[in-house]
């Protein structure tokens, strides 16, 4: 198989700068920006700070690291992680502060338990209003000290909608509220931990308390008093989004997090505008939702463009946007929020789309490919359409290259074995 022109496997970054494997002299370097800190899951699994520009390398998958984009967001809740402070309501409940050691891997995780027996409410509530008619998301993060249920609520006027959550089996049950349809997901951290979320599906606007709640079984908000079992909690947040993102800090304001670029690699020496082959492998931050792409271009949306889109129908699209016009080779049958291996092969007359190792579209008509390419961009190549998401590679190769290459590219499951096949070594 042909060495790519360009290869990205995140490893290297410095603030403004995500370094490519290939090619070496600079050329492949993508320039990132992010204007404020975020957080990421290192590599010892814990959560930890980022500095403003700096890309994130995230290791929530426990394996090899993936480049983090995220839309910017704000979390609303003014004491993420200090849920003794007033703004922290307590309803049942003793909590006892750092008291449990946190997935940030300092003992700053609180401890609450029931202070009474049956109480149909234990749970701490924030007070946090938003006049603003939208989806929001509500999580945390929780371990089990004796009690496996937890549950999230969030409200609105009127109506309250609940999820619980048993960290013993990772199960989840939903209560709607009356006009309040939602969405949850748990996933574990390790040693214990899990983050939990909900979300509103129908746009409401905040009002009264949104919290924490642990109860016996799911369903039931009841809990029986034994003075000792209850769960530490840890970083809460609520944001207008449709999704959880990644932990936002706050230590008496509400914080936001700007969003990640990450464009503008390679040069117009780097490609062949005849033909060539883009993959990328890649993960959605949620399915659907709107599009997200990454392209080779010149510069235009419009025109001159091969793109790769996590399209708002939650499926895979490609385009080829030429003079000649807009042609495009698509698929349904995949999870936008798995990793997947998606690859683009352009040449007059014979353009493909695999996924996964599979064929899964094909155009042998188009007779012209696009001018003038000189960059890949987590974008359009025009500043709009910004690809949110996590990235594990993107190659390049400045030839078609033949459907066992290509079923190879897609269907690798370790970079060591793609390495050996393509015969370059990863630094």
């Amino acid at each position: 198989m042909a060495i790519p022109k360009l290869a990205l496997i995140p490893s290297g970054v410095k603030a403004g700068k995500l370094y490519s494997v290939l090619p070496t002299n600079g050329d492949g370097d993508f320039t990132t920006t992010r204007n404020t800190v975020a957080t990421r899951v290192n590599e010892n699994g814990l959560i930890e700070e980022v500095a403003s520009n700096v890309p994130r390398l995230d290791y929530s998958d426990g394996g090899c690291p993936s480049l983090l984009l995220e839309p910017a967001s704000t979390n609303l809740m003014p004491y993420s992680e200090d849920f003794s402070n007033a703004s922290w309501s307590k309803t049942n409940v003793t909590l006892v502060s750092d008291n449990g050691i946190s997935p940030e891997g300092t003992s700053n995780a609180d401890l609450i338990y029931p202070n009474a027996t049956d109480a149909n409410f234990t749970y701490v509530y924030d007070q946090v209003n938003n006049a603003s008619v939208s989806q929001y998301t509500i999580s945390a993060f929780v371990k089990s000290s004796g009690v496996n249920v937890a549950w999230l609520y969030i409200q609105s006027v009127g109506s309250v909608g609940t999820v619980y959550f048993d960290l013993s089996d990772e199960s989840i049950q939903i209560v709607n509220g009356s006009s309040n349809t939602l969405t949850s997901e748990i996933t574990s951290l390790g040693n214990g931990w899990y983050r939990i979320s909900c979300t509103n599906v129908t746009p409401i606007a905040l009002t009264s308390g949104h919290g924490i709640g642990i109860s016996d079984a799911k369903g039931s908000r009841a809990i029986t008093k034994n003075g000792t079992n209850g769960m530490l909690i840890f970083g809460a947040q609520l944001e207008q989004n449709s999704y959880a993102t990644s932990y936002i800090k706050t230590v008496g304001t509400i914080q936001s997090r700007s969003a990640d670029t990450a464009n503008g690699a390679g040069n117009a020496s780097t490609f062949n505008d005849s033909e060539g082959v883009l993959m990328v492998e890649i993960s959605g931050l949620t399915i659907g939702g709107s599009t997200r792409v990454i392209s080779l271009s010149g510069g235009s949306q419009s025109v001159n463009n091969i793109y790769i889109n996590l399209n708002s129908s939650g499926g895979i699209s490609c385009q080829v946007l030429t003079s000649g016009g807009n042609n495009s080779l698509s698929t349904t049958n995949i999870n936008q929020e798995d990793t997947n291996k998606l690859l683009l092969k352009y040449k007059a007359n014979d353009f493909a789309l695999w996924v996964n190792g599979i064929e899964a579209d094909t155009n042998a008509t188009l007779s012209s490919t696009p001018t003038g390419l000189n960059r890949i961009n987590f974008d359009f190549g025009s500043g709009s359409y910004d690809f949110y998401g996590n990235t594990k590679q993107i190659q390049y190769f400045d030839s078609a290259l033949n459907d066992s290459d290509l079923e190879k590219l897609t269907s690798w499951t370790s970079f060591t074995a793609m390495a050996n096949g393509q015969s370059y070594t990863i630094i």
